[in-house]
């Protein structure tokens, strides 16, 4: 049973840095890759505690991780990942405070986005979502792409979280099944959007200092 919310955080704009991979000089060949950087964006959660209504960040890169590798990082591991604002829960689990959290996940440079930030909310099974992060987490270093067998990235680390989370088995379907060869940030944002409980929100930045309030999408 739900019993509160994840934020999935995406932001489509920010570039990653080529892995070293087989796929690397095909893809610069073919005009995906740009000066040894993919145009891949960021993908992260946000946990929200039913009971101390403390939000929780999460997200997975190469982060001081040996080459080829990535690791799972939150507030317990990088400190500059706490999130202070805590969420403003109501009964029927629709999150009030939003625009707060957003702003301050925003205002973090450690978070590593860029660009727009797109933010989809659903009700999840907190316990689940917790215990799928901190096992990742407990693995130390995982192997990094999008096309690795046993590896994860971003993408692929916000989408296992939310599939063992959510009760919906059609969007576990959706999840399961992208339009593009692996999940994307966006995509996992966009899939959320036709969730009853979902809502997409969009975030403009003109410069760090100041950011813009944060606007529902209709389109």
């Amino acid at each position: 049973m739900p019993n509160s919310i994840a934020i999935a955080l995406a932001w489509p704009e920010t570039r990653c840095k080529q892995t070293g991979a087989w796929y690397d000089k095909p893809a610069e060949f073919l005009g995906i890759s740009k000066n040894h950087y993919y145009k891949v964006g960021h993908s992260a959660i946000v946990l929200i505690n039913p009971e101390t209504k403390q939000c929780h960040y999460f997200d997975f890169g190469r982060y001081h991780a040996p080459k080829g590798y990535g690791r799972v990082r939150d507030e317990v591991t990088d400190h500059d990942l706490k999130i202070y604002t805590k969420a403003d829960l109501s009964d029927s689990l629709e999150l009030i405070n939003y625009q707060e959290i957003i702003d301050e996940i925003q205002s973090k440079p450690s978070c590593h986005g860029n660009g727009q930030l797109f933010a989809g909310l659903i009700q999840i099974n907190f316990e689940k979502a917790l215990r799928r992060c901190k096992y990742l987490q407990d693995q130390d270093f995982i192997e990094y792409g999008p096309f690795v067998l046993n590896g994860t990235n971003c993408s692929r680390f916000v989408r296992s979280v939310l599939f063992n989370a959510v009760s919906s088995k059609f969007l576990k379907l959706k999840l399961t099944f992208t339009r593009t060869l692996s999940p994307t940030p966006i995509g996992i944002v966009k899939n959320l959007k036709s969730q009853r409980k979902a809502k997409l929100f969009n975030k403009e930045i003109e410069t760090q200092e100041n950011i813009e309030q944060c606007k529902i999408l209709t389109t």
